[in-house]
């Protein structure tokens, strides 16, 4: 059957026209079963992250301070709370500008708080500055902030291992966490940066804790206000703002600002941190790179 002439005609009949037209025979039996189109798009693409984004802009141009080390904390220690001893204290409510200290902290019942500079002395004299050691820095009726330091030399630089941030009132350890959402916010803020810049030097964490005065009255520079919209929470971050870039929205803010930075010039010209048009911006996190 399959040699008769008639066949053999047939299928050289066939052959000729696949030859002559293949444009449908890439196509599957499904495909033509659906009779789409087949998409203008292509494949999906793989997914690619932005590029990460920085957690904090420093004092990295205009700091010319060396990282504290070890050897030399108690004396910081003393410069800075002579500093803002030094602060005039204002009698009206609404320009009071809070004091920041700071002091060694060693867990003991019958020590109380040090707060002078024979105190600070003596009790950094009889811990002999052992790795580890905590910082405690407060500012008024503000905040406490605890931060470990680690050392393995008197001479190498200070390694901050977490900053902790709690209420004025609030009667914890270290090692505990705070009970109060905001606290908790500026806590994972700083460690957010100390995560993306392990090298930091005590100084500048101190400076941007420093800045957090006015943590419940200052405003957002962004959105321009006190509480963000989303959880409530104050601008606990805080974003550098440096020389001719720095541009002040009206005297409130100036005022705000101005008591954020060096209390004297003087102090100013030794921690080397701020010009006249420097300042640290209240944010909120949700703000910081918007």
């Amino acid at each position: 059957m399959l040699r008769s002439e008639p066949m053999q005609d047939a299928l050289r009949t066939a052959a000729k026209s696949e030859e002559g037209d293949r444009s449908d025979m890439a196509f599957s039996i499904r495909r033509r079963q659906n009779n789409r189109p087949p998409s203008p798009i292509g494949s999906p693409q793989p997914y690619v992250p932005p590029p990460p984004r920085p957690s904090m802009m420093f004092l990295s141009g205009e700091d010319e301070r060396q990282p504290l080390c070890a050897d030399g904390l108690v004396e910081y220690i003393k410069e800075f709370n002579r500093a803002n001893s030094a602060q005039p204290v204002s009698a009206d409510s609404e320009n009071f500008t809070p004091k920041c200290r700071l002091h060694i902290w060693k867990r003991s019942r019958s020590t109380p708080p040090v707060d002078s500079e024979d105190e600070v002395a003596a009790l950094a004299s009889a811990t002999k500055l052992a790795s580890p050691l905590i910082l405690r820095f407060t500012i008024l009726d503000v905040m406490t902030v605890y931060m470990p330091l680690t050392f393995s030399d008197l001479t190498e630089p200070l390694s901050i291992e977490s900053v902790t941030a709690f209420g004025p009132r609030e009667k914890k350890l270290p090692h505990m966490q705070s009970d109060y959402l905001a606290y908790q916010v500026l806590s994972q803020h700083v460690a957010k940066i100390l995560e993306a810049h392990p090298q930091t030097s005590v100084q500048k964490v101190i400076d941007l804790l420093a800045a957090c005065k006015g943590l419940f009255t200052d405003r957002c520079t962004r959105c321009q206000r006190i509480l963000s919209e989303e959880d409530h929470v104050p601008p606990v971050a805080r974003f550098w703002r440096s020389g001719a870039s720095a541009t002040l929205t009206d005297a409130s803010q100036a005022s705000a600002n101005a008591s954020v930075i060096q209390p004297s010039d003087a102090d100013a010209a030794h921690r080397g941190a701020v010009t006249d048009h420097s300042f640290w911006e209240p944010r909120h996190v949700t703000c910081l790179y918007s």
